[in-house]
């Protein structure tokens, strides 16, 4: 399979994703069904059930890449549980494991999520009373700002897509959310006015100005925080696009990052967690006592981020700016370091 195609192949990819569409409908009727029983079986009042975010039937952004393995869906299901009386967080922790008892609950933000799967794909769901409600960011936005047309739709997607395949999408790997390509699409329209002005970043990027694109509630940057290496490789894969008409064809791997980094030295670890948020902490974590332990300590410096997108039980780690002893050396440190904590002791 060649790396790359033309626009045409890359419509067709989008087009046979569709069909992931309907299973992202069906399964948010059936989540919302199972949470609307729940709630009437512990005799409390809803005042609504709304799916946040790409999966919310009106907005429906969601993709998942058509030549990825199943192992796990890229999109997620955001449930805001909203009901009509207030609870304190000992009650509502009580009452999500009861409508949840196989999730995982916890403290995300100042507010309680149970985590859990349906199916294959991830599901976080909160419970609001209607005050908390009206002051929840992610609510606010489903409901006045993620009203999209079938245009601005299917070009959200094609951007989503865009970068799956090019290792450059994903809020917990400092890579594009899927907030900032709804509103790059917004702001300047079809895919290839916003190919054009990302492309026009590149002297502002440079120079040390980072590109600005405001977040339509709280007026901050969406582009602040993406890390320098999702730039560098973003400019690269839209200059291909815009120069040359090619899209990367395949999902992104190992291989893929090992091609874009070609002085790193890259290894894989595989956890049985699929929370890439908790993933990712332990990672970081482990990194920086392995450099801490060695005298003097190593000069190093890592990304690590999930990849591909259908596993998120998949840390790669990429290591650069070490010599081949420096780098066996901490390579064998953390990875005993991994061993251990999988093994549980």
């Amino acid at each position: 399979m060649s790396f790359y195609c033309k626009i045409d192949e890359f419509h067709e990819d989008l087009k046979d994703s569709n069909a992931f569409l309907e299973l992202v409908i069906k399964t948010g009727d059936s989540l919302r069904t199972y949470i609307a029983y729940s709630l009437k079986r512990e005799n409390v009042k809803t005042a609504d059930i709304l799916l946040v975010g790409s999966t919310n039937p009106q907005r429906l952004t969601a993709v998942i890449d058509p030549k990825a393995p199943d192992d796990r869906y890229p999109s997620d299901f955001d449930v805001g549980i909203v009901v009509s009386e207030t609870f304190d967080k000992s009650e509502k922790e009580n009452l999500l494991k009861k409508i949840f008892p196989q999730a995982i609950v916890s403290d995300k933000c100042g507010r309680l999520e149970a985590r859990f799967y349906k199916d294959k794909f991830p599901v976080d769901a909160s419970l609001l009373d209607e005050k908390e409600a009206e002051n929840c960011l992610p609510l606010k936005y489903t409901l006045n700002f993620a009203k999209f047309d079938q245009d601005q739709i299917y070009n959200i997607r094609f951007l989503k897509l865009f970068t799956m395949r090019n290792g450059l999408y994903g809020g917990y790997t400092r890579g594009f959310k899927g907030i900032t390509l709804e509103q790059l699409v917004v702001k300047y329209g079809s895919v290839d006015n916003v190919m054009s002005w990302l492309q026009n970043q590149k002297n502002n990027f440079e120079s040390g100005n980072r590109p600005s694109l405001l977040d339509p509630i709280r007026k901050l940057n969406l582009l602040e925080y993406l890390h320098y290496d999702i730039w560098k490789r973003l400019f690269k894969a839209v200059n291909s696009y815009k120069l040359h008409g090619h899209l990367r064809a395949v999902p992104y791997t190992i291989e893929g990052w090992q091609i874009d980094h070609p002085n790193s030295h890259v290894f894989g670890l595989q956890s049985s967690d699929s929370d890439p948020f908790k993933l990712y902490k332990e990672v970081a974590l482990m990194i920086n006592e392995t450099i801490n332990e060695n005298s003097p300590p190593l000069n190093v410096q890592y990304c690590h981020l999930v990849i591909p997108h259908y596993k998120s039980n998949q840390v790669l780690v990429s290591v650069s700016e070490l010599n081949s002893y420096q780098m066996a050396t901490f390579r064998r440190k953390l990875i005993s370091k991994w061993d251990k904590k999988k093994n549980g002791c």
